[in-house]
């Protein structure tokens, strides 16, 4: 049975009898109506989505919506991350897309990120934000064997070294896991590399969104 809705003294529609599952599977912004009442939650979503064999229709709308949240909440502390319920919630979300790559591409997520900011639905430091946790959930799922024996999984960022080189400003991880970040760490390099291969796609990205045009993308 499909959902149904009612609209309320405000005009504004809800559910009625419908299972939040529904809403989800459809990409109808109603199920924030459904994370308002404690019924469900972004978690909730990710690992609902997870159990699907194929990308659900609704998905890259109801992720356009959670990031564009996520943004005005970010923006809202101030620009505050780390420690917050932002960072646990962006996490949540990477985990979930960097373990079921045949539900959504890399290329597509970052595309549709990319058009949130271009019509100034997230902000610019979000965008970057979402790319080094992205890159964190990368770092965690994707390391070879060897260097994942030491769980190198970034836990804040900061200075410290050079970026590559581009418009997309990012910092370094401070730390991965517990062990300080260091140029003399077994699993540095690989880092490294791994972060120059999808930064240039990501830096693509962002220019294009803000619209500083191809000669100043491929100048970067």
């Amino acid at each position: 049975m499909m959902a149904e809705y009612v609209v309320d003294q405000t005009g504004r529609e809800k559910p009625a009898r419908a299972d939040w599952r529904e809403c989800a599977l459809a990409g109808r912004p109603v199920f924030l109506l459904y994370v308002h009442a404690g019924t469900a939650d972004w978690s909730d979503l990710w690992a609902f989505f997870s159990e699907q064999q194929s990308e659900p229709c609704g998905l890259p709308a109801l992720m356009g919506l959670f990031h564009t949240l996520q943004s005005r909440r970010q923006d809202c502390d101030g620009g505050a991350y780390e420690g917050s319920n932002s960072q646990a919630a962006l996490r949540q979300w990477a985990q979930f897309v960097t373990e079921h790559e045949e539900l959504i591409t890399e290329e597509r997520l970052r595309d549709d990120l990319a058009g949130l900011l271009a019509a100034g639905l997230i902000e610019t430091r979000y965008f970057t934000r979402v790319f080094e946790v992205y890159l964190e959930a990368r770092v965690a799922h994707h390391m070879p064997d060897a260097l994942t024996e030491t769980d190198p999984s970034p836990h804040g960022w900061g200075g410290g070294y050079p970026g590559p080189h581009g418009h997309m400003p990012i910092r370094w991880p401070v730390r991965l896991n517990h062990t300080p970040f260091l140029r003399d760490e077994p699993w540095f390099g690989s880092f490294s590399q791994l972060l120059e291969r999808h930064y240039s796609a990501w830096n693509w990205a962002y220019c294009r969104a803000l619209d500083r045009g191809e000669q100043v993308c491929e100048a970067a």
